[in-house]
């Protein structure tokens, strides 16, 4: 598999998540904490697909069967996956402030 073929295994799911985060902002400030909720599960998802994909590169590296060098696509597509997470832990946090502020109820992956 090439390199491009590779990062887009990260960068297509890393950017649903993101986009699935922000979405779900947007949805509880308009009081839609159902649909956040749903957006929030969706970028779980999403980012956890790329996790699937980074960690069978990395495995693969670690057994020899792909290129060593680093390259600068490696790591765009690095850098998609861990600004998703941080955009989904984010989204997660302000979700529940926004659900807080409302008083409403809120599902127990939101109460840290």
């Amino acid at each position: 598999m090439t390199d491009e073929e590779v990062v887009s295994k990260l960068i297509v799911p890393a950017g649903t998540a993101r986009s699935s985060a922000i979405q779900a902002v947007a949805a509880a400030r308009e009081g839609r904490f159902a649909e956040a909720d749903a957006l929030i599960a969706a970028g779980d998802a999403a980012i956890n697909e790329a996790h699937e994909h980074q960690s069978d590169e990395i495995r693969e590296l670690l057994n020899g069967k792909a290129p060593e060098p680093v390259t600068l696509i490696m790591v765009h597509g690095q850098d998609h996956v861990m600004n998703a997470i941080a955009t989904l832990d984010l989204a997660r946090q302000i979700v529940g402030l926004i659900q807080d502020r409302s008083g409403g109820e809120r599902p127990s992956e939101y109460r840290n």
